[in-house]
């Protein structure tokens, strides 16, 4: 979404869950592949073995990757060669008010695809549930927020 609103044309996605991938034609994903092709930009927003490696292999010559998904473990095993060979600059995000600004002036004007992202609401006594189906990518989550309950603070 953030990549339409600056310009790019072409946003290949691969996700093994369709709903998903139904969400991200929608909100202006080129199309979905299983292998695409290689590509100028790259980002890894699953933070696996398997992730990291299928974004290197997309990773055109001179490209740039951008690990943007947390990891759920220490370590994650990659091809260095691959990363040389082709130039790629390897960049790891970590959410940070530097760039919270610049990115939601994007949507300033009009917030209406944000809010679309948001499924699922949850008051915080809901909080395990919230978890659960975020973790476990269940009833078609895509964004799940907490609600502050009523009274909260009285």
């Amino acid at each position: 979404l953030s990549l339409k609103k600056i310009g790019v044309t072409e946003v290949y996605c691969v996700d093994p869950i369709e709903s998903r991938q139904e969400t991200a034609i929608g909100f202006g994903a080129t199309e979905f592949v299983d292998s695409p092709p290689k590509c100028d930009v790259v980002f890894d927003v699953c933070g696996t073995n398997e992730s990291l490696d299928s974004c290197i292999r997309t990773c055109g010559a001179g490209s740039k990757l951008v690990m943007i998904g947390i990891p759920e473990t220490d370590t994650l095993i990659i091809n260095p060669h691959l990363l040389r060979i082709r130039e790629v600059d390897f960049i790891n995000v970590r959410r940070s008010d530097r760039t919270l600004i610049p990115a939601l002036n994007l949507f300033r004007d009009d917030s209406r695809d944000l809010d679309r992202m948001v499924t699922h609401c949850y008051n915080i006594d809901e909080c395990q549930k919230a978890f659960d189906t975020a973790s476990g990518y269940k009833d078609g989550v895509i964004k799940a927020i907490f609600t502050p309950n009523e009274g909260l603070g009285d």
